[in-house]
Order: C-alpha cells, then structure tokens, then sequence
C-alpha cells in the first residue's frame, strides 16, 4: 500500500511539471476528443437509420483511414518546417469541416468524400502530437505527459460517449424524426471540435528550425529503418485485428442485445473510465515489470474478454468483458508511443510517428472494410476471431523485438524523487 501511495505521489509531482504549452494541448485535445467521441458514438446509428448497409458504413470508416495512408509520411517530412500552433488549429478546422459536412448531405458519394477530409485533419492532428510532447517536455515528465494526453483522450470520450447517448432524445422535441435528432448531435460534435482550436492559439513556441529539418530529410538514408519497422509491424497487425471489430462495437450491442443509443453510450462512457484508470496506472505498472512486458502482459491479459464478447450473450458478462478487454488492451499503449520516441533520434520522431500512425491506419482502412462485409454477411464471430489470433501474434512479435532492449530499472532521476 505504501508503495502505491508513493506512486501515485511520484505521478502527481510529474504532472506538475507541464509547460503551459503542454496544458493548452491538454485541453485541446480534451475538447476534441469530446466530439469525436460523440461522433463516433452515434455516425454508425446515423447511417443504419438512413437504410445504409454495414458494408457502406465500413466503407465510409474506411476511406478516413486512407486519407491516413496517404498523408501520414508525407506530414511527418514536412512537419517540421511549421509551428505546432498553425499545425494543429489548422487540423481541427479540417476536422470540424469533414465531420459536419458527413451529416448535413445524405449523397453517399459526397459523404465518402466528407470522410476523407475529415481523415485528412485528423491525421495530421494525430502526426504532430508526439513530436510536439518531445518538443515541449523534458525527460522527467515526458512518461506523464503522454500517458495523461491518453488518460485525457479516455476522459474526453466519456464525456462524449454520455452526452452523445442522451443527446438524440434531447432533440426529440425538435424532431420526432431520429434521424434527424442523430444529425443535429452529430453537428454539435463537430462544433465542439471547432472550438477546441481556442487552447491552441496560446501556444507560445519559437520558429522552427529549417535548416536542420532540411539536414534531416537531405540524410533520410542514415535513418534507422529497421528499428522503426520493428516498431511498426506489431502496430499493424494490432490494427488489422482492431479494424475488423472495434469499429462495429456499438452495432454488436445494437444487433445482438437491442441497447438503446442511450445504454450504448452509456457503455462507452463507463468503458472510458475503465481505460483512463488503466492508462494513468500504466506508468506505475512499467515502473515494476519494465516497458515491453507489461505491454506484453496486458495485451494478453485482454483476449479471454474478447472470447466472452464473441461466445456469451450473456449481458451482464458480455459489458464486464467489453470493459475489461477495453482497458488492458489500450493500459500501455501512450507509454508504447512513448518508447518509440525514445529509442529514435531527435530528428526522427516525426517520421517514427508518421509510420506508427500510417501503420495502424493502413491496416485499419483494409480490415475495416472487410469487418463491415463479413459482420452483414455472417455476424459478428468471424471478425472476432480473426482479431484474437491477431492481437496474440502481435503481442508475440512485440516481446521478440524488444524484450533486451529496455532497462529493467527507472532512471536515477525517478529513482531520486520517489526517495522524497
């Protein structure tokens, strides 16, 4: 018990590190997560009630993930070269328009094209986060800043997760039509996301250095390849099991249980507090197993709750595995971008996390699609597979790569503060 007081002291003494520049993201990303979370929530029982087939909506989710595929390496070269202020407003702006437009037409083919742009700005979002924590932190915090930008993320989709589930039948006075309450949520989500450009405006850095971004790219040969590949794969195997799933969770619980937009948001938003409490006890957890096992670990730890999903109908067990699996899955996964950040140079985070992010999404825009066909042809159980065996290959793959590259013991600096 003591030595979890102290943990939670060390964590609470590193949180008040953060520059004010890391705060403004902070609440930035909370509010766009927010809406993203409402939009997701409810974009998928938007299109069903409109008559589309869960084919077409893995189609519409997949076309984001290829905006992904073809700008996350370019971003990641050129991002030096801008401030992370004009980056980021600039990407929520881009967000805010692809989401809203989505919803005010019902043409399926500008709907696709909606969904491209709105992938566009949050790949570009997604690209500039770690490079701009490395930027805007030091050693000592830095662990804390993403597992928090994480535990953030899970706060912001439990907020948006619980307002999304009740905001339908709060329009319902305006209209008796429901998809019409699912459109005018749908647009308070992506005005939510435009207003989350107000945090970023006071973000004071200086002017980059193109000089030694152009050195960078002028030397791209001397990068690292195979060590970020080895960081890669694993990703995008996860995000090909990921894919056929994840997305459709909130259809599962429609098709299968008959939940209530309210009860599914309801179950996102407990589930968002279930991976927030993993996620800020994530450091706690590396400070005793090491880095690469506790990934390992958790990962694991999460497959026989996805077996319940995919053979129970139980309900009670099924939410209990939904959460659970939720929250081990995802306990390690900032401190995992963190790892990459640190084991590559300087100059190479962009690029390291370009390919990350193009490796989960370039596997999702794939599997995805293939999710929404064979979730309509044949349920839910083939997906659901596929993605276990996945996950366990992925996990595998991890501890191979990397488990003599990390050490074993915290940092002196970390070891001292604990100490006081």
């Amino acid at each position: 018990m003591d030595r979890f007081l102290s943990g939670i002291k060390d964590y609470i003494s590193h949180l008040k590190l953060f520059p004010p520049n890391a705060r403004a993201f902070l609440i930035g990303s909370l509010l766009i997560w927010i809406g993203a979370s409402m939009f997701a929530l409810l974009l998928n029982l938007y299109f069903k009630e409109l008559g589309f087939s869960e084919a077409y909506i893995g189609k519409v989710l997949s076309i984001g993930a290829v905006a992904s595929v073809i700008l996350a390496v370019p971003m990641g070269l050129i991002i030096g070269r801008f401030t992370f202020k004009s980056v980021l407003t600039f990407s929520v702006g881009v967000i805010a328009v692809g989401y809203a437009v989505q919803v005010i037409t019902g043409n399926r083919e500008t709907i696709l094209i909606a969904a491209f742009v709105g992938g566009l700005g949050t790949t570009i979002f997604r690209v500039a986060t770690a490079p701009f924590f490395m930027r805007h932190s030091n050693e000592k915090e830095r662990m804390y800043l993403f597992s928090m930008n994480f535990a953030i993320s899970t706060a912001g989709a439990f907020v948006g997760s619980l307002v999304g589930g009740f905001l339908p039948r709060l329009f319902s006075v305006i209209s008796a039509n429901s998809y019409e309450q699912y459109r005018f949520s749908l647009l308070v989500a992506a005005l939510i996301i435009a207003f989350s450009s107000l945090p970023f405006f006071s973000i004071v850095e200086e002017k980059p250095d193109r000089r030694s971004h152009s050195e960078f790219l002028a030397n791209l040969r001397h990068t690292d390849w195979g060590l970020i590949g080895r960081f890669c794969l694993p990703a995008f195997i996860v995000g090909i099991g990921a894919g056929l799933i994840i997305p459709f969770l909130n259809l599962y619980f429609k098709d299968l249980f008959g939940a209530s937009a309210e009860t599914i948001g309801i179950l996102f938003a407990v589930l968002q507090c279930f991976m927030t409490a993993g996620t800020l006890m994530g450091p706690l957890l590396v400070h005793r197993m090491g880095m690469v096992r506790s990934l390992v670990v958790t990962q694991m730890a999460s497959i026989p709750f996805m077996v319940i999903l995919c053979v129970s109908r139980y309900f009670p067990m099924v939410v209990a595995s939904f959460l659970l699996r939720g929250a081990l899955m995802n306990m390690n996964q900032p401190l995992s971008t963190n790892f990459a950040m640190e084991s590559v140079r300087k100059e190479e985070h962009a690029v390291t996390n370009s390919l990350l992010l193009l490796a989960w999404t370039g596997s999702w825009a794939v599997s995805v699609r293939i999710g929404g066909i064979l979730i309509e042809r044949y349920s839910y159980t083939p997906s659901f597979v596929v993605a276990i065996i996945l996950y366990i290959l992925a996990s595998a793959l991890y501890y191979y790569f990397f488990k003599g590259t990390e050490a074993k013991r915290l940092p002196q600096h970390e070891l001292e503060l604990k100490e006081i």
